[in-house]
């Protein structure tokens, strides 16, 4: 099997985990650990030859506007030193919260999302699809489009790394609260009063979130368990 080829399958089956667990939810703060839970069994990212880290020198083809401030980093080793897949994957699928994409004039209608943060890790299509906003599929899919670039050039570094970025917006996704902001009979009782509704939202969202952030921390074993009992839709 050809190598991208293989990659777009690896993407696939990170979605189907998403989309098909039990626990279908995600907090902000804990990408790397369903990231972790999600290749757990993965024997091609597992047993995936230790891999080189090497420098970031796409400014030149990825053109997207991100956060001027924002600094790459580098947690898992210095630049040429060797690291798995597997650490790539888990450690950078948080890069996107790292302010990758705060501090940018993006639309109009970031203000609803809480900023261009929010609206790049959020898509909501509400009232029958009159009012759209945010751009976390779009993300998701230019990042694994920078994924094949790199990987076609034989940077298999960067090549998981922005597959780890990918990843992190399917994550998003795959939170209720960002892709529907509110249920339907409170997005019209409190349609005309936007604080309220703010608020409403905001502590419905941040709490939704530390909730099962806090059930993914304190029962990982469980759901390191019940991953393997997952059905596929056919």
């Amino acid at each position: 099997m050809k190598f991208k080829k293989k990659i777009s399958i690896f993407i696939m089956l990170i979605l189907s985990v998403l989309f098909l667990s039990s626990v279908n939810v995600f907090s902000w703060n804990s990408h790397f650990f369903y990231t972790e839970l999600a290749i757990k069994n993965n024997d091609w990212i597992n047993n995936f030859p230790e891999i080189e880290v090497t420098p970031y020198t796409y400014g030149n083809i990825d053109r997207d506007e991100y956060n001027p401030e924002f600094v790459i980093k580098y947690v898992e080793g210095e630049i040429g030193e060797k690291v798995k897949a597997s650490d790539i994957l888990i450690n950078y699928s948080d890069e996107p919260d790292w302010d990758l994409d705060t501090n940018l004039e993006l639309n109009k209608l970031q203000a609803l999302t809480g900023g261009s943060q929010g609206y790049r890790h959020m898509y909501f299509s509400v009232f029958a699809g009159l009012l759209k906003a945010g751009e976390a599929p779009k993300r998701a899919n230019h990042f694994f489009e920078m994924s094949k670039n790199a990987f076609g050039k034989g940077d298999n570094y960067w090549g998981f790394r922005f597959a780890a970025r990918a990843i992190h917006y399917l994550e998003d996704i795959s939170q209720p609260y960002h892709t529907y902001p509110a249920p339907l009979d409170v997005l019209f009782k409190k349609f005309f009063n936007v604080k309220k509704l703010t608020v409403l939202v905001t502590n419905a969202h941040y709490g939704y979130e530390d909730f099962n952030g806090h059930l993914f921390k304190h029962k990982k074993d469980e759901f390191y368990n019940l991953l393997p009992e997952v059905k596929t839709v056919k």
